[in-house]
């Protein structure tokens, strides 16, 4: 149940979820934000200009998920729903990064130039 305090001593319910979702987003920095929503709610609430339908935003941070996770998980267990953790490991990230890598390379004399290119890149950014 969400709510609102609209004045002292009252409390409105806007709605209910039925679940939570864990997503990533980037900005124009490229830096990682993590949002938190309550999602699959009921009844919907009014929505206003710019907002997602659906979706209410709980919290959201920069760099690091583990504190919107760790509240996810809170809030999941206390309330008893379902928690989506949207955010790939980093096994799901590195196989992804080797498939657009592998499709690069896979178009034409270009592409195995440019994939060379990062995969070196990438190595000596590593240090190996």
């Amino acid at each position: 149940m969400l709510t609102g305090r609209p004045a002292v001593g009252d409390v409105t319910e806007l709605c209910q979820a039925r679940a939570l979702e864990l997503t990533e987003s980037g900005d124009s920095d490229n830096d990682a934000w993590y949002h938190l929503h309550a999602i699959e709610l009921s009844p919907l609430p009014l929505t206003r200009t710019g907002k997602t339908p659906g979706k209410i935003r709980i919290t959201h941070s920069i760099h690091d998920p583990t504190e919107s996770r760790c509240l996810a998980r809170w809030l999941s267990r206390q309330a008893g729903i379902p928690f989506h953790d949207r955010i790939p490991s980093e096994a799901e990230r590195q196989a992804e990064i080797a498939r657009l890598m592998e499709q690069i390379a896979g178009t034409g004399t270009f592409g195995r130039f440019v994939a060379r290119l990062v995969a070196r890149t990438t190595r000596h950014k590593r240090g190996d």
